[in-house]
């Protein structure tokens, strides 16, 4: 197993108003690895990744993707980073899927042939194929956060960001990302980060697990992993 560093958090602090939900927090994501963020309502997990992708900025500490630092570098990492935040509108409901495939696709620099060629490929194994040239607003719920995943992932990025990738899904579509997860990250190498409030794929496709500790910012790891073990300055 590979243990190159793919995020780098050191002394993380953020706090809103007199509610403070990092204290000094030292963690570290590796490449190849899927890492599940735990943690009760409020405990701040969609805070935790919205730091990291530079959508908020820390009170203090560093965060490094990839050996950019965030926010100050993040426009030159964001094209190796692919995103899907869980009640934020990823996509534009008045177009098919495939339209916004290709939207997205132009925005992260992907055409032709290429762009055809993984859009069929990522269609089928999210099994939307069938439905691509529907509009998205007619897609359920389950389904619109496929086609969000398959866009987050066009330009195949080093690190993949999922804030609760099955909500809403079936049993049957739950497994469908949960195999798809694991594809990526074993046979591609790709750092996988994933929040979610379902245990059962968070045993099923994590090989590390954080737990956010909201009254203390604190950092726990449930799982057992090859990873170094996580340290929590105090």
């Amino acid at each position: 197993m590979c243990h190159e560093p793919v995020i780098r958090i050191q002394n993380l602090r953020k706090s809103f108003s007199s509610k403070q939900l990092f204290q000094n927090l030292t963690v570290s994501f590796h490449k190849g690895l899927v890492s599940g963020i735990v943690g009760p309502n409020g405990s701040g997990k969609t805070t935790f990744l919205k730091l990291i992708c530079g959508l908020i900025q820390p009170d203090e500490g560093i965060i490094e993707i990839l050996g950019c630092q965030i926010p100050k570098q993040r426009m030159k990492i964001m094209p190796r980073i692919g995103v899907v935040l869980e009640g934020s509108r990823n996509l534009y409901w008045r177009l098919s899927g495939w339209e916004n495939f290709v939207y997205f696709g132009g925005l992260r620099g992907v055409f032709g042939k290429s762009l055809c060629t993984k859009g069929e490929m990522l269609f089928k194994e999210l099994q939307l194929w069938d439905i691509k040239d529907e509009l998205t607003q007619t897609y359920s719920r389950g389904m619109q956060q496929k086609l969000a995943i398959i866009c987050a992932f066009i330009s195949e990025p080093d690190l993949l960001i999922l804030d609760e990738p099955t909500l809403a899904l079936d049993k049957p579509s739950q497994e469908i990302i949960e195999s798809w997860i694991k594809k990526i990250s074993v046979r591609k190498g790709k750092t996988v980060l994933l929040t979610s409030h379902q245990e059962e794929i968070m045993g099923n496709v994590c090989q590390k697990m954080i737990s956010l500790n909201s009254a203390l910012g604190s950092v726990k790891n449930p799982l057992k992993t090859n990873e170094p073990e996580i340290m929590q300055s105090s």
